[in-house]
C-alpha cells in the first residue's frame, strides 16, 4: 500500500500529549511533595484528601496565591485521572486565574480538548502559550519539542498542512535526519499534500536508506506518479547502485532517463542485458 495513502499510521495522526510526571524535585514546595508523590503513583483518593485539607487551611491572600494555584491544579489532575473532565476543567481554570504563568493547568485543558477531538481549539489555545515565560517551581511545562509536535498534530487533523510542516521543523530544527522514521514519513506525506517535490525527495532520501528494494521502489513510485521524475531519478540511481543486478530498478531507471531526456544513460543501462518482461 503506498505510504501516502496510509496517514492513519502516521505519528502526527496518532499523536497524544505526553503524560504529566509530577516530579518531586528539590525546588518543589515541601507541602506539595507528598501530594505529588500520590499523584505520580495514581493514588487519587489520597491526593484529593490531602489537597482539600491543604486548601482549607491555606489563607486566601496574594502571598499564598501560587501555592493555592498548585493545589487547585492538583485537584484538576485527580479529577482528570478519575475520568471527570468537567470537574478537572473547572479546577484547572481556577488554578490558572491565580497563576497565569503556569503550564500545568493549561496542559489539563489541552488534554481535555484533545480527548474531545477539538483540535482547532486545542491548537489555538496552545499557540497562545508557545515560548511563554517560565512558570513557578511546582509547574510542569510541556517540553518544547512536544509543544511543536502537538501543534503539528492538531493542524494536521484540521487540514492545515502548511502549518503542520512548519511546526514539525520547529520541533526538529536540525532537519529530517534527526527525526524518527515515522515523522520522516509524515514529512513525505506533507510534501505530497503541499505539492512540494524537492521536500518529498529530501524525505524519501532518508526513508529509502536500509529499506528493502520493494519498499523503496513503492515509495519512489509515489513520487513518479506525481510527475516529479526529475526528483525521482537521482533517488533511483542511489537505490540501483546498492543492487545493480535488480532488473526492476534498471527498468525504472531506463524509463526515467528517457522521460528526462538522458538518452546516453538509458542506452548504457539497456546495453547491460535484455530485460525480462515485467
Amino acid at each position: 500500500m503506498p505510504l501516502a495513502s496510509t496517514p492513519e499510521r502516521s505519528l502526527l495522526a496518532s499523536y497524544h500529549l505526553p503524560e504529566r510526571r509530577f516530579r518531586a524535585g528539590a525546588a518543589l514546595p515541601a507541602p506539595l511533595r507528598p501530594i505529588w508523590e500520590a499523584l505520580r503513583t495514581r493514588r487519587t483518593r489520597d491526593a484529593q484528601t490531602a489537597l482539600r485539607h491543604a486548601l482549607a487551611s491555606l489563607p486566601e491572600d496574594a502571598a499564598h496565591a501560587s501555592l493555592r494555584a498548585a493545589l487547585l491544579y492538583g485537584l484538576a489532575a485527580t479529577h482528570l485521572l478519575d475520568g471527570h473532565p468537567s470537574l478537572a476543567e473547572r479546577y484547572a481554570r481556577e488554578s490558572l486565574t491565580l497563576e497565569p504563568r503556569q503550564w500545568a493547568a493549561p496542559r489539563i485543558l489541552l488534554e481535555i480538548l484533545e480527548a474531545r477531538h477539538a483540535y482547532e481549539d486545542a491548537y489555538l489555545y496552545l499557540t497562545e502559550r508557545l515560548a511563554g515565560p517560565p512558570g513557578p517551581a511546582w509547574d510542569d511545562p510541556l517540553p518544547e519539542r512536544h509543544q511543536y509536535l502537538a501543534a503539528a498534530a492538531w493542524t494536521w487533523h484540521i487540514g492545515d498542512f502548511e502549518a503542520a510542516a512548519r511546526f514539525v521543523h520547529c520541533a526538529y530544527p536540525d532537519g529530517l535526519s534527526t527525526m524518527p522514521s515515522d515523522l520522516q514519513e509524515d514529512c513525505f506525506r506533507l510534501a505530497l499534500y503541499r505539492d512540494q517535490p524537492d521536500e518529498a525527495a529530501e524525505a524519501a532520501a532518508c526513508l529509502i536508506i536500509n529499506r528493502p528494494v520493494e519498499s523503496a521502489d513503492a515509495l519512489l513510485q509515489t513520487i513518479v506518479h506525481q510527475g516529479w521524475t526529475a526528483q525521482a531519478l537521482p533517488l533511483y540511481r542511489s537505490v540501483y547502485a546498492s543492487d545493480p543486478g535488480n532488473e526492476l530498478l534498471r527498468r525504472r531507471l531506463i524509463a526515467l532517463c528517457i522521460r528526462e531526456g538522458i538518452i546516453d544513460e538509458a542506452r548504457k543501462l539497456s546495453s547491460l542485458g535484455v530485460l525480462k518482461a515485467s
